[in-house]
């Protein structure tokens, strides 16, 4: 296959050429050498790299751990142990997240519960009850 522009490299990577170049600067992607005309060459598996970078950041990870990510890819002959851990944290973060939507849930029922749709904001209890969690963290 022949060599891709950056541009060519983004658009079939679903990407804009800028998250491109940010991924180069975090050291996430490898930036090409230049080929004719002073252009940089990116070739499949350059698409590859940032389609998996893609992937990572869809499933929720930061920069920082997709790294690792990237990191553990390129030693594919090593062992899946630290993989494997990288992995649980990232599901015991999304349950942790997951347990904190559910009680904001909760906490949200609860005052639309006593809220009285057609009443004046005056006598709003949801209002009261925002405004009375605000006092209370001020204390």
């Amino acid at each position: 296959m022949r060599p891709m522009t950056i541009g060519e490299l983004a658009r079939r990577a679903g990407v804009g050429v800028e998250t491109v170049r940010f991924y180069q600067r975090q050291g996430l992607l490898e930036e090409p050498r230049r080929g004719r005309a002073s252009r940089r060459a990116y070739t499949t598996d350059h698409l590859a790299d940032l389609r998996f970078i893609r992937r990572c950041k869809g499933l929720g990870f930061s920069l920082k751990t997709i790294a690792k990510l990237v990191e553990q890819r390129a030693a594919a002959g090593r062992g899946c142990r630290t993989l494997h851990g990288i992995m649980l944290e990232a599901v015991h973060a999304l349950e942790a997240e997951r347990r904190e939507i559910e009680m904001r849930r909760k906490a949200l029922l609860q005052m639309l519960g006593r809220c009285e749709a057609d009443g004046r904001l005056r006598d709003c209890a949801t209002l009261a009850a925002l405004d009375e969690e605000s006092h209370r963290g001020g204390d």
